[in-house]
């Protein structure tokens, strides 16, 4: 005979919950195996464990059949779909049965009669599980963890069966679903904290109704004794807590604390509550402060939370925090252009398109065939963004059209969200199906009603009338200038990037700036990020990056920190106009006076010229008297750009780009040569007929009154400068 595994006497004593004593016993043993098993596993695990029929023998496969027949006839028994012989207790019967399995047989007992059953030895490999049965490893795991065995057993028996088998697949089938609370509370502490925070962050992120009893669980913990609760755990309920708008909650869950993730979840509590700029505000110094925790740029708060960051700025409709909410959702989609039917790049599609800098893809912003199968808080995300667009935005034509497309995602959305309990966010939900339909959302919502949209355009004018250049701003720390190099011949020789720091007093020196740190930057300013659109990797290199010439002056155009390389402490206001054609008659003949000149070839020998122009050049900018005017020339121009001799009848015609020249010496009336030097013809035109002029003017401070130079020097003369 077998010798008895389980404590006969005592289960003799248990409530049978209504059940006969051999369908007791066989439920018992199928509660044990708690996953799918056939007759034959049910069988085998009896006759291991030593329990007896009503008639003190042995249980036989017929009487295990029977008492399963009779499970089955009640509804106690929910049969596999993929395998018809395979069966397990219901969730209602089985939970209790295995509660009654661990109140009576402490220790090792019950996880070494699944080893016995299923011949395998978990202590022969330290490296690898001896079995690839899934069931055999759901109950075991859900044995040992129930048993009460010490942390670095349970972290073992993880790292070696993960190598082999889904581990959350085990957590999740074998520990937390279906939940039982006493039962979860014979698993070692730290263990039961981290699985009941992996429970709560998942309801959270995801929204998924079976994980709310371990909420609810934890939720008790928390008012009973908060000290058992990891700061994890802690994390997790204030997150749920912000989610469902509890006040209370989110107060007894996180206190006062100094973390960055604590204060971040604080901050979405502010935004959900609609207060805006208060919610901004706070968030941002939860970033900053998290970045000094973890070192990183992004990702820095849990998704469930971040996203309402973007939302406050959405709220607040200026187009300065259009800009910012841009950025920030760049910087999270890891891409400059992000695809608009990515995660992120949904939300910086959405602000091109109210900032007019994209045409809509409407594609974007509709539905999914099928709900169920896309994920809850993406799809709430788009149907923020639509109500944010409008729905005449998102709409081919009849505007009645985006809420009868969105009506199935919007009623899935809402029942996961009543399911889960979360009426904060369905607040949110209700008020984007309003605006969906035409109806004005309540009072406080991110989008105006009809009523109020008079105020979202006042504050856009009154962000564009406040709005200072770069230069100007007194509140940075840092900015970066763009050095113009223009050779002795007018011609434009590179443009190099500088990095000017806010010391106590005034800006300190201006120091070379890597092409690498701006290749990329997310976080640059909006004039400066159109310029960094300029730079070209270069070919085979990951970290090489040259300017394209051409494209970054014309990007410079309106830039408020430009200066020149042989007058570093004066800006120049780069500004475009048109080049000048002057038609002058000379005696018996006309002459066509470009201005700015066409540019000649140089002579053979003009290295002593090229060594007095600089020279003077120098002297002139010390001076302020320089101006300097750079002209682009295309086919268009050509036909006006020539000089026709009556002496000779030939038509002659020339082409220059970026030819500059300096007012000091007034340029001679010239005929244009028969043939000339283009400079910079690798360069592309990106206009025609244009001219770019620059003047040189003083930096300002927020005050209006007059800034330090650069260098802190002198302020010479104002120079005007034409490019």
């Amino acid at each position: 005979m077998n010798k008895p595994s389980l404590n006969r006497s005592a289960i003799e004593q248990l409530d049978r919950l209504g059940l006969p004593p051999n369908t007791h016993k066989v439920a018992l043993a199928c509660a044990l195996l708690w996953t799918f098993r056939s007759n034959t596993d049910v069988y085998r695990l009896l006759a291991l464990s030593g329990l007896q029929n009503s008639a003190g023998k042995a249980f036989t496969a017929s009487d295990v059949k029977a008492a399963n027949q009779q499970l089955r006839d009640s509804d106690l028994l929910v049969d596999e779909n993929a395998r018809a012989t395979t069966f397990q207790l219901v969730d209602a019967l089985r939970a209790p049965l295995y509660r009654q399995l661990l109140d009576t047989h402490p220790g090792n007992t019950l996880a070494q009669l699944i080893v016995d059953l299923d011949h395998f030895d978990p202590s022969r490999s330290t490296h690898y599980w001896p079995t690839a049965n899934l069931p055999t490893a759901i109950a075991y795991v859900r044995a040992r963890f129930h048993s009460g065995a010490p942390g670095e057993e349970l972290a073992h028996v993880k790292n070696v069966l993960s190598r082999s088998i889904e581990w959350s697949t085990i957590v999740i089938k074998g520990i937390l679903l279906p939940f039982d609370g006493p039962t979860f509370e014979h698993i070692e502490p730290v263990w039961r904290s981290q699985l009941a925070d992996q429970a709560v962050a998942t309801l959270c992120r995801y929204w998924i109704p079976d994980y709310l009893p371990i909420a609810d669980w934890a939720c008790e913990q928390l008012r009973q004794d908060p000290d058992r609760l990891s700061d994890d755990l802690r994390l997790a309920l204030g997150d749920l807590a912000m989610q469902r708008g509890d006040a209370d909650l989110l107060h007894a869950a996180l206190p006062e604390s100094n973390e960055g993730l604590d204060a971040g979840v604080y901050a979405a509590a502010l935004v959900v509550d609609g207060q805006w700029a208060a919610g901004q505000a706070a968030f941002e110094a939860a970033f900053k402060q998290r970045k000094s925790e973890t070192g990183a740029a992004k990702n820095l708060l849990p998704l469930s939370v971040i996203w309402l960051y973007p939302l406050s700025l959405l709220a607040q409709s200026t187009p300065k925090h259009l800009e910012l909410a841009r950025r920030f959702c760049v910087g999270e989609a890891g891409k400059r252009d992000p695809s608009p039917y990515d995660r992120w790049g949904r939300w910086v599609h959405a602000i091109d398109v109210r900032l007019g800098k994209a045409a809509i893809v409407r594609a974007a912003f509709q539905p999914e065939a099928e709900p169920r199968y896309s994920w809850a808080l993406e799809s709430l995300w788009a149907i923020v963004l639509s109500a944010w667009l409008g729905r005449e935005m998102i709409a081919d034509a009849d505007p009645r059209v985006p809420l009868s497309e969105w009506r199935e995602t919007i009623d899935f959305v809402r029942q996961r969200l009543q399911m889960c309990r979360l009426p904060a966010l369905q607040k949110l939900l209700d008020g984007c199906e309003a605006v969906l339909d035409g109806r004005d959302p309540p009072a406080g919502f991110f989008v105006a009603g009809s009523g109020d949209k008079w105020r979202e355009v006042l504050a856009a004018l009154q962000a564009l009338g406040g709005d200072q250049p770069a230069a100007a701003k007194g509140g940075e720390s840092s900015r970066v200038l763009w050095e113009l190099e223009i050779g002795s011949r007018g011609d434009l020789l590179g443009i190099r990037p500088l990095e000017q720091k806010r010391g106590q007093r005034a800006w300190g020196r201006a120091r070379a700036l890597s092409l690498v740190k701006l290749a990329g930057n997310q976080q640059l300013a909006t004039c400066d990020a159109k310029v960094a659109r300029a730079l070209r990797a270069e070919p085979g290199y990951r970290n090489r990056y040259t300017i394209d010439l051409a494209a970054a002056i014309v990007a410079l155009v309106g830039h408020p920190c430009i200066v020149l390389a042989n007058s570093p402490e004066q800006f120049v206001e780069l500004t475009e106009a048109a080049p000048e054609l002057d038609l002058v008659r000379q005696g018996e003949r006309f002459v066509m006076r470009v201005e700015p000149p066409l540019r000649p070839r140089p002579p053979t020998n003009t290295h002593d010229s090229q060594t007095r122009d600089d020279a003077r050049r120098r002297k002139q900018a010390r001076n302020g008297s320089a101006d300097l005017r750079v002209a682009r020339f295309t086919g268009q121009d050509r036909p006006r750009s020539m000089k026709q001799s009556r002496y000779n009848g030939k038509i002659k015609r020339s082409q220059a780009i970026y030819q500059t020249w300096s007012t000091a010496q007034r340029p001679e009336e010239h005929t244009a040569p028969g043939e000339h030097r283009t400079a910079n013809e690798n360069q592309r035109d990106t206009q025609h007929g244009k001219a770019l002029t620059a003047r040189s003017t003083p930096p300002q401070d927020s005050e209006g009154g007059r800034h330090h130079e650069p260098h802190g020097r002198g302020q010479g003369n104002a120079q005007a400068v034409r490019v």
